[in-house]
């Protein structure tokens, strides 16, 4: 399967560590890095390789940490987790990289799944600038 230069998976990083405003080494590691972000009234959950990445209020925040990796990225785990904070599904993505070195790819390439962002029925002030649209 190809694989992305180490120098483009860096630039993808640091773009989304930018996006969520986390620290590029949070997406760089294995495993899950839940991340507070209490100017956000959303929720949202980004994998990247073997990086799972969660940045959200510390309320929320707290009832996924009892989720098991492939879990944060299950929306019906998801809506489950955040019931108590009456969560709304904004949606799901999965985007795929590629770079004109690497050819045809005879397998899909490197991605990113990006869970659903969530807001509180109540109050839906910056969902879209939480989830880049």
């Amino acid at each position: 399967m190809p694989t992305l230069s180490t120098q483009t998976l860096a630039v993808v990083r640091r773009v989304w560590a930018a996006r969520l405003r986390v620290d590029e080494r949070a997406l760089a590691s294995c495993g899950v890095a839940l991340v507070e972000r209490e100017d956000l009234d959303a929720v949202v959950v980004v994998a990247l390789g073997e990086s799972v990445v969660a940045t959200g209020p510390a309320a929320a925040l707290g009832t996924l940490a009892s989720l098991e990796v492939g879990q944060l990225l299950v929306i019906p785990d998801l809506l489950a987790a955040l019931r108590d904070h009456a969560p709304v599904p904004i949606g799901a993505a999965t985007l795929a990289y590629a770079e004109p070195s690497a050819g045809t790819p005879t397998a899909p390439p490197p991605a990113t799944r990006s869970a659903a962002c969530w807001t509180p029925a109540t109050s839906r002030t910056g969902t879209r600038a939480a989830c880049g649209r």
